[in-house]
């Protein structure tokens, strides 16, 4: 009797044991990338049209932690710059806007199948930038930011992605109305990552 409540004791503490949580343990994927943006900023000044300014280039740099076959977390950090947007006076003046944004992330992948990622993320950006070029009309504001991608890594190291980002921002008519203002920002990419 002794024996068995030793055992049944001894099957317990192992069975329950609570150990921290060890990284180490995981698969680490660190890794650099670039991509190409289509920005729909939600924005517009009184009286103007908008023309042009919808392309960009981005760059991140992150950390995964493969936890298991199928999951996976990691986290990130980012640079983007969009091409100036241009709106039309009818006299023909232009006024230009540039837009700019560091963000940081927080990622959960799905790994369905060998190679293939679905990554959702959640994270906060800084957006910011000039009206037509002058220091004083600087504009910039930290939104939330959620995202979501499908990877497929087409050889070893090298990664291609299609993603879609919203950045909450003001509503279109204040975006550009004072230094604590950004426009609200949809986001499609594609691009390649280099995972060491």
């Amino acid at each position: 009797l002794v024996l068995a409540c030793a055992s049944t004791s001894a099957l317990a503490s192992s069975t329950y044991r609570f150990e921290p949580l060890n990284y180490d343990r995981y698969i680490q994927k660190p890794y650099v990338g670039v991509k190409f943006n289509v920005n729909l900023p939600y924005a517009k000044i009184d009286n103007t049209n908008e023309n042009t300014g919808y392309y960009g280039l981005g760059f991140d740099a992150g950390n995964t932690y493969q936890l298991n076959d199928h999951n996976a977390l990691g986290y990130s950090f980012g640079f983007n710059f969009n091409d100036r947007s241009s709106f039309a006076k009818n006299d023909g003046t232009l006024i230009s806007a540039s837009l700019y944004d560091f963000n940081v992330l927080a990622h959960y992948q799905l790994i369905p199948m060998n190679r293939l990622n679905l990554d959702f993320s959640l994270g906060l950006a800084y957006v910011f930038g000039w009206v037509n070029h002058y220091v004083t009309n600087y504009y910039g504001r930290f939104e939330p930011v959620i995202g979501f991608s499908v990877g497929y890594e087409f050889v070893d190291h090298l990664e291609g992605f299609i993603s879609y980002q919203h950045y909450f921002g003001v509503s279109s008519d204040s975006a550009f109305a004072n230094h604590r203002s950004a426009p609200s920002i949809n986001r499609i990419s594609i691009g390649g990552r280099y995972v060491f």
